[in-house]
């Protein structure tokens, strides 16, 4: 989720895999699923909700045994389509581990948008998940699988 103006904006959940991430770019771009269950909230919606506003991340985790843990980054955003909706993250605290700093200034890639560093497709199912993600060759979190 992300925070700018005074409040938490939830940008994407998934707890039960029922909704396919697997989605190429057009529906990551206008976003997917049910915001009461699964769901992607879209790379455009996200841009103009992010883009020089001064917005924090959190990551929320809970496994199995419904342990809990974060990860909050006091710098947030993501560029537009022309840029691949590039992101940006920085100012890591929390208790999951620094996940997403190893994407930072990475582009979006999907099935159908290859935009990863690595020789191979990191969006296939080359590593048991799949699903669009900010790649770099190709993840320390994948949080869309």
């Amino acid at each position: 989720m992300k925070y700018c103006d005074g409040g938490w904006e939830v940008f994407q959940r998934r707890f039960n895999g029922r909704e396919e991430f697997q989605r190429n770019w057009s529906d990551y771009k206008r976003g997917f699923g049910n915001k009461s269950q699964e769901f992607w909230l879209g790379l455009d919606t996200l841009h103009r909700m992010t883009y020089r506003r001064g917005c924090k991340l959190r990551i929320d985790m809970w496994d199995f045994d419904e342990d809990h843990a974060f990860a909050e980054y006091s710098a947030f955003s993501i560029e537009d389509e022309n840029d691949m909706y590039r992101l940006h993250v920085g100012g890591y605290s929390g208790t999951a581990g620094d996940g997403m700093t190893y994407h930072e200034a990475r582009p979006f890639s999907t099935p159908d948008r290859d935009n990863d560093a690595h020789a191979s497709q990191c969006t296939t199912n080359v590593y048991g998940l799949s699903g669009g993600w900010w790649f770099n060759a190709c993840y320390n979190s994948k949080l869309n699988s």
